[in-house]
């Protein structure tokens, strides 16, 4: 009935899946959390399932501790800093989301939850629609007491509706749905900041479950517990015995595999380096992920719970970083990561200690086609030329012709120039800030924009490149796309291939999953977590634009926060 790629184009809109894991796995709703979980009332949920209801009973409740959150750390940094420090950066939709938040937050701070929730409802509430009755909805007949304790808690419940489309405001951001009811045909709209998505759970047939004969199958993707999650949960209670007894009747010892588990899949920094004031370098010690690598691969981070310090009551548990392996060795079995300081997760990996252990997991995401003998450019903008190098090398080795573009903010920003300049064969070194160094005769060192650099130096070049590969920020990818129908119109040729690699917001990376990585191209929506390189020409950027911003007042508090928190309360 639905189809979601016309739902999830508004900022406002999202899977259930991504709320509730963020909410759960990740700890959102906790006070000291810095993981960024942005919602607005009011608030409609797309289903009828178990899950539709889990995520409207969660938003009530999660609601008040999110702008509680808030307001705490708004009041701190205002009394320190003053609030010209606080509205610093943020956008006019930023300044009006957060007033929204800080008076909500005073309303509620003498409040009975009966009477927040009495008020959520005044302006809206949370509303499951569902297009027939509430007796046929899945949530009724698996278990009835959990719909009913719903509805209790001032959940409402929408019947014989359907939702039409979407509307969005002039930040792009949700404002109302379109809805018909269909006991009577009427189409009318009902006003909601946020919609969350609860439909069209289908069985996975991406994995091949016969080729996996020698290897015990959990939770729902058995047929035998397929259906809920319940069912799935059931599944691991009665595997896990059925592993333990497999483990000890085994002629090797548990205590000889244990310790070859911890060798293989534990993953400890073994070095760290600040390259600038705003990157780190961060080598870790992690073998069978090494060893997994390919050239375009990626791999989430994060640190432990038990590990992460606690100040200042923040609990500094980063959220999932996607990070690519800049330098992998699969023989010593070393990855090094270069992070840009860009947000509160990406400046507290300058915390992380040598020898701590992180959670690692990968690599994720499709390798990167490299073709023998062709015609390479590489634009890169920051950190995402750390992107470019797990595949430059690559590239070089299959003799293609490689010109690299690297563009910098700042001189001091460039890092492994030695590394570029051994597999390539012409860089053009563009920086905002003033003229880079240069080794070769044939480089170029150019001060302003990269884009600007090659629309200067690079019209005279004969070479006719066969593929570009640019990663960077949505800018620098909408800015070059722009000048391919302008400026650069007719410098590449028609057959030309332009693929990007795409910087999408993601949260579990395991293909699907959550939904947070959700893009669109050529009006197909896909998960970029799984499939992160894309023709660059197809991509629907604004629809990146508009999840890169789903959290953004949040982000950008959180990062002012974590930064006072870790400056003033360190011993």
């Amino acid at each position: 009935m639905y189809d979601i790629q016309y739902f999830v184009v508004l900022k406002g809109v999202r899977l259930a899946s991504e709320f509730l894991m963020a909410l759960h796995l990740y700890g959102a709703f906790q006070e000291g959390s810095i993981y960024n979980l942005q919602i607005r009332f009011p608030v409609c949920v797309l289903g009828a399932g178990l899950t539709a209801v889990d995520v409207a009973t969660e938003i009530l409740a999660y609601y008040p501790i999110q702008v509680r959150k808030v307001y705490k750390r708004f009041q701190e940094l205002t009394k320190i800093y003053g609030q010209e420090y606080i509205y610093q950066g943020l956008t006019d939709e930023d300044r009006y989301i957060l007033e929204e938040y800080l008076y909500h937050a005073e309303l509620f701070e003498n409040s009975t939850y009966d009477e927040i929730v009495s008020y959520l409802q005044s302006i809206g509430g949370v509303q499951i629609i569902y297009y027939r009755d509430i007796q046929h909805c899945s949530a009724y007949k698996l278990n009835y007491s959990e719909l009913q304790n719903a509805l209790d808690q001032g959940v409402q419940f929408l019947e014989h509706h359907i939702i039409k489309n979407v509307v969005g405001d002039e930040y792009n951001a949700l404002r109302c749905i379109n809805v018909t009811n269909c006991s009577n045909n009427k189409n009318y709209s009902i006003q909601a900041k946020s919609l969350l998505i609860s439909i069209g759970t289908m069985k996975n047939d991406r994995i091949d479950l016969v080729s996996l004969k020698d290897y015990s199958i959990w939770g729902d993707i058995s047929e035998q517990y397929a259906g809920s999650v319940v069912k799935a949960m059931a599944s691991v209670k009665r595997g896990y015995h059925q592993i333990v007894n497999d483990i000890t009747s085994s002629e090797e010892s548990s205590s000889d595999f244990l310790s070859n588990i911890d060798e293989v899949f534990t993953a400890t920094i073994t070095r760290i380096e600040n390259i600038s004031d705003s990157i780190i370098q961060i080598q870790v010690h992690a073998p069978m992920m090494a060893k997994l690598y390919k050239p375009g691969q990626f791999f989430r981070l994060q640190n432990f719970y038990q590990h992460a310090i606690n100040i200042n009551d923040t609990k500094m548990v980063i959220e999932p970083l996607a990070v690519t392996g800049a330098h992998v060795d699969n023989t010593t079995g070393l990855i090094t990561f270069i992070i840009l300081d860009s947000g509160a997760s990406s400046y507290l990996c300058k915390f992380f200690q040598v020898g701590e252990q992180l959670s690692l997991m990968g690599p994720v995401g499709n390798p990167t086609e490299i073709v023998a003998k062709k015609n390479i450019m590489l634009i890169g903008g920051g950190v995402g030329n750390a992107v470019l190098f797990s595949i430059i090398k690559s590239m070089y080795n299959a003799d293609c012709n490689i010109t690299y573009c690297a563009g910098y903010k700042n001189t001091s920003d460039r890092f492994h120039q030695n590394f570029i300049e051994q597999y390539t064969h012409r860089v053009l070194w563009a920086c905002d800030e003033g003229i880079l160094d240069k080794n070769r005769e044939q480089d170029i060192s150019y001060h302003g924009s990269v884009l600007d650099g090659m629309e200067a130096h690079f019209k005279d070049l004969s070479l006719i490149y066969d593929k570009v590969f640019i990663c960077g920020s949505y800018g620098l990818m909408s800015s070059f796309r722009d000048r391919l129908y302008n400026n650069l119109k007719g410098f590449f040729h028609e057959k030309c291939q332009f693929i990007s690699s795409i910087n999408a917001p993601m949260q579990c990376m395991m293909g699907g999953v959550c939904g947070a990585c959700i893009q669109k191209d050529n009006n197909n929506i896909f998960f970029s977590c799984g499939s992160q390189e894309k023709c660059l020409l197809s991509l629907d950027l604004e629809y990146l634009k508009n999840r890169l911003e789903q959290n953004s007042l949040q982000e950008k508090l959180t990062y002012k926060w974590v930064k006072h928190c870790m400056l003033n309360y360190i011993p």
